[in-house]
C-alpha cells in the first residue's frame, strides 16, 4: 500500500510514499514467493499447474499456471547474470565434465508438434555446475561453448565434440570407466561368462578409489596410489581385452564392449596419471537426475526460450547443491532481493553460492 499525503490547508503538494521494490517489473510477487515457485519447480519437480492448485486450494490464493509461468520466466531473466558468471568460472576450471539428457520441447514447425531438445550439465572442480540447452544433439553449440577450454574434459565418448581434440592447444580428453563397465555387465547378463574377467579387474580399480576416499587422500597421495596400484590393473585389463577380442565376434555384446573399451582406452587411462581426475563420469550423471525426474512431471517445455530459462534455473539450484546448500530457498530469496535493489554487476561473485554461503557463515 502506498500512502498519499497532502496539506489540508493549501490543498496542494500531494506526496506519495515510495512503493515497495519489485523483483519483476509490474509484478507483485516478492523475492520469497518467487524463490518458492522456483524451488518447487526445479528441486521438487512440481509442475506449475500443480503449484497453481496448491496455492488455490491450500492457501486460498488464485494463481493461474500462466501467471506462475510468467513469474518463472522473469525470475530466470533476473538470475541470468549469475548463471553466466557460474558458466565463466566453470570454463576456467582445470577439470570439467559434461553429459546430456533429452527433454521434450513444443515446436509448431515440427511434424509432431514437439521435438527432442537436450539439456547439458557441466560440472567443474570449483565445485559448481552449469546447464546449457541445445535444440538438437548436434555437437556444434557445445564445440563453440568449449572452443577456448584447455583443461581436462570428461565425457562418455560423445563424438559430437571430436573436432575439439584435433585443434592446437586441445583439451585433454578423459573417458568414463563406468560406461565401459556397463557394456561388460550387459554381456555378462546375456550369459557370456567371459565378461567376468574384465568386470573383476574393474571392480578392483573401484576398490582402490574407495579406499583412497575413505582414507581422505589428497591429490598427490591419490595419484601415488593410482600409479602403484591402478596402473598395473589397467595394464592387466588391456591385456585381457586384447585376448578376449580375438575370441569374441564384434557384433556380440562382449565384442561390442571390448571394441568400445579399446577405442576409448587413451581416455580411460587419464585418471591414472592425474590424481584430481575422476575415474568415471557418474558425478555428472547425478546432476541430470533432477531433470530426468522433473520431465516425468512437467512432461515438456513450451519453447526453446523456455528451455534456456530452465537451464538458468537448474544452474542456480544445482550450484547450491554443489556448494552444500541443501535448501536453496534462502539463497534465492536473498539473491533476488539484492538484485532488485540494484546490486552492482562488479560484485556478482559475492552472490555465487559458494561465496554467499561463506558470507552467511561469517
Amino acid at each position: 500500500e502506498r500512502r498519499k499525503y497532502a496539506c489540508r490547508d493549501c490543498e496542494s503538494g500531494v506526496v506519495m510514499g515510495p512503493g515497495p521494490s519489485r523483483v519483476l517489473p509490474q509484478a507483485m510477487p516478492g523475492a520469497g514467493l518467487l524463490a518458492e515457485v522456483v524451488v518447487r519447480k526445479i528441486k521438487d519437480s512440481c509442475p506449475l499447474d500443480r503449484q497453481s492448485r496448491i496455492f488455490s486450494e491450500r492457501f486460498g490464493v488464485p494463481l493461474s499456471p500462466s501467471t506462475l509461468g510468467d513469474w518463472l520466466a522473469g525470475t530466470a531473466d533476473v538470475l541470468a547474470p549469475i548463471a553466466r558468471r557460474l558458466r565463466e568460472q566453470g570454463l576456467q576450471s582445470t577439470h570439467l565434465s559434461f553429459d546430456d539428457t533429452p527433454i521434450r520441447v513444443l515446436d509448431p514447425a515440427h511434424p509432431n508438434g514437439v521435438k527432442r531438445g537436450h539439456l547439458w550439465s557441466f560440472v567443474s572442480d570449483a565445485p559448481l555446475v552449469f546447464y546449457e540447452y541445445t535444440p538438437t544433439w548436434s555437437g556444434g553449440p557445445i564445440q563453440t561453448l568449449l572452443s577456448d577450454y584447455v583443461g581436462t574434459l570428461q565425457s562418455d565418448g560423445y563424438s559430437g565434440v571430436n573436432a575439439l581434440y584435433k585443434k592446437e592447444s586441445a583439451p585433454t580428453r578423459a573417458g568414463c570407466l563406468a560406461h565401459a563397465r556397463r557394456k561388460f555387465h550387459v554381456a555378462y547378463q546375456a550369459g557370456d561368462l567371459r565378461a567376468a574377467g574384465p568386470l573383476r579387474l574393474i571392480q578392483q580399480l573401484y576398490a582402490i578409489e574407495r579406499r583412497a576416499k575413505h582414507d581422505g587422500c589428497d591429490v598427490a597421495e591419490r595419484q601415488r596410489r593410482r600409479q602403484a596400484e591402478s596402473q598395473p590393473l589397467m595394464q592387466s585389463l588391456h591385456d585381457e581385452l586384447q585376448r578376449l577380442g580375438a575370441q569374441a565376434p564384434p557384433k556380440t555384446p562382449l565384442g561390442q564392449a571390448i571394441t568400445y573399451a579399446l577405442r576409448q582406452w587413451p581416455t580411460l587411462t587419464v585418471f591414472v596419471h592425474d590424481g584430481a581426475q575422476r575415474i568415471d563420469n557418474n558425478h555428472t550423471e547425478r546432476t541430470l537426475r533432477p531433470v530426468a525426474i522433473g520431465r516425468k512431471n512437467w512432461l515438456f517445455v513450451g519453447s526453446d526460450d523456455g528451455a534456456r530459462r530452465l537451464a538458468i534455473l537448474y544452474t542456480l539450484v544445482g550450484s547450491c547443491e554443489q556448494a552444500g546448500l541443501r535448501d536453496p530457498w534462502h539463497y534465492l530469496r536473498d539473491v533476488l532481493h539484492k538484485l532488485s535493489q540494484g546490486w552492482l554487476h562488479s560484485r556478482l561473485d559475492d552472490l555465487l553460492p559458494l561465496s554467499w554461503q561463506a558470507s552467511q557463515a561469517r
